[in-house]
C-alpha cells in the first residue's frame, strides 16, 4: 500500500495494528523530516546571563554613534548587545534633550512650582487633621456636659 492510500485511517478502525510495510514506509519517511531526540538529552540554545550597563557605558555608545557616526549595527556588534537596545537608549536621549536644553529659568519655574503644589497638598492636610481633631474635641465637650 502507498502512502496515499491511507489518507483515510476509517477502514482501519477496529484493528490493533497497521500493516508493518505501513509503518516501515512511516518510520522511514519521518525520520528524514524529524531527527530522533530522546527529550532528556536534547540540547537547549545557550542563554547568557543578563548584562546591566552603567549609565557611563550607555552614554559612550550613544556618544559614539552620534558624534562619531558609528553605525548602531557596528556598536551592538562590538559590545555584544541587539541594536533595538542601543536604538532605545538613543532614543531616550534625545527626548530628554528638551529637559537638558530648558532655560535656568524655566527649570527654577518648574520647580517652583512643583514646591507650590506639594505644600498645598500638605496645607490641605493639615486642615483635614485639624477639623478632625476639631470634632474629637467637640464630642468630648458634649459626653463630659451630658454626665
Amino acid at each position: 500500500m502507498s502512502l496515499r492510500e491511507h489518507r483515510s485511517w476509517g477502514h482501519l478502525r477496529g484493528q490493533d495494528q497497521l500493516p508493518a510495510l505501513f509503518y516501515l514506509r512511516l518510520i522511514r519517511t519521518f525520520s528524514v523530516i524529524i531527527p530522533h531526540e530522546d527529550p532528556v538529552m536534547s540540547t537547549t540554545p545557550d542563554t547568557k546571563p543578563k548584562r546591566h550597563w552603567s549609565a557611563a557605558d550607555k552614554a559612550k555608545l550613544v556618544r559614539r554613534h552620534l558624534r562619531d557616526g558609528i553605525p548602531v549595527a557596528t556598536l551592538a556588534d562590538e559590545n555584544d548587545t541587539a541594536p533595538s537596545m542601543i536604538h532605545a537608549w538613543i532614543r531616550s536621549v534625545l527626548e530628554g534633550a528638551e529637559q537638558v536644553l530648558a532655560d535656568k529659568r524655566e527649570r527654577d519655574g518648574q520647580r517652583a512650582e512643583r514646591q507650590l503644589a506639594a505644600k498645598d497638598d500638605r496645607i490641605r492636610h493639615l486642615e483635614e487633621v485639624a477639623a478632625e481633631l476639631s470634632m474629637e474635641v467637640l464630642q468630648l465637650k458634649k459626653a463630659r456636659g451630658a454626665t
